[in-house]
């Protein structure tokens, strides 16, 4: 791509603490909370988000895309960035963007039939999707594994689903999980796949291979009033632990039995905005981390 093709969107120290200036549109915004680029509604990818650009969130671990409440780049003394961001009609022409593209792997803690957390996670791919990922959507179910034992993995190895459940996480930026609350935390069925996934099974394999560096969305309903609220708190540490970056966005969808449109879409509009931003944040994050 030439780089007469390229956009330059450049933010500097706001008076405001702990914001950022935009050159582009001169308002200023939360560090740690949005995208450089997102007053021309686009990321790096071309990818429309809203008017917040919420759509392109980084978390503030990713240092090189954010400033400190001094106005300093993390990476540097240069009180300013520059993003280039190639317009849309560049990404079907350039192969490099094409082969950056982000891949999530999106799966359900259920494998219930009729399973409204399943429901809930292909809503979520297909709106991954959209926004310019590679998406793999997984029931569990095609992966039955044995509940972990370290004696059974000693004298057999890794069983073969949980070795084919492991290497796709490895092959994926970014997770998008929807899990049931089971008693305050989430189900034994994603516990029990993460802990064979987080295995090693040599000594030259780096631990966690498949968490660490990764980032997650995630995501729970419920027929009750809190939507699986809580099992998530327990979730996101789980992950959090493993090395997994976890936006700190999430969505808990209450009611879950009218939550759904027959097209498989949510009733609610704002909780449908909701989740096409988690989403969104989640391709955006995972494409910085390829």
């Amino acid at each position: 791509m030439s780089a007469t093709s390229e956009q330059e969107y450049p933010l500097t120290e706001c008076l405001l603490p702990r914001t950022v200036r935009c050159h582009v549109c001169g308002k200023c915004h939360e560090q740690g909370h949005v995208s450089i680029a997102l007053c021309r509604q686009v990321d790096r990818f071309g990818i429309e988000s809203d008017d917040r650009g919420s759509s392109v969130f980084i978390e503030r671990t990713l240092q090189k895309h954010f400033f400190q409440s001094s106005g300093r780049h993390l990476s540097g003394d240069s009180p300013s960035r520059k993003l280039r961001a190639p317009p849309a009609s560049k990404i079907n022409d350039d192969p490099d963007i094409m082969g950056s593209m982000a891949k999530i792997i999106a799966f359900a803690g259920s494998i219930r039939a009729d399973s409204f957390n399943q429901k809930l996670v292909a809503l979520g791919a297909r709106k991954a999707e959209q926004a310019g990922a590679v998406v793999t959507l997984l029931n569990l179910a095609d992966y039955p594994m044995p509940i972990f034992d370290q004696d059974l993995e000693s004298r057999h190895g890794m069983p073969e689903n949980a070795r084919k459940f492991k290497q796709l996480l490895v092959s994926h930026d970014g997770f998008l999980i929807a899990s049931p609350e089971y008693n305050s935390a989430y189900s034994p069925l994603l516990k029990n796949a993460i802990d064979w996934a987080s295995r090693k099974e040599s000594d030259t394999e780096i631990p966690l291979v498949a968490f660490k560096g990764k980032c997650a969305a995630i995501m729970s309903t419920s027929m009750g009033a809190l939507g699986g609220l809580r099992g998530l708190v327990v979730l996101r540490m789980l992950l959090g632990n493993l090395g997994v970056t976890v936006l700190p966005n999430q969505i808990a969808l209450p009611n879950a039995v009218s939550a759904f449109t027959e097209a498989g879409e949510l009733v609610d509009d704002k909780r449908q905005t909701a989740l096409c931003n988690l989403t969104g944040q989640l391709v955006a994050l995972a494409k910085r981390i390829t």
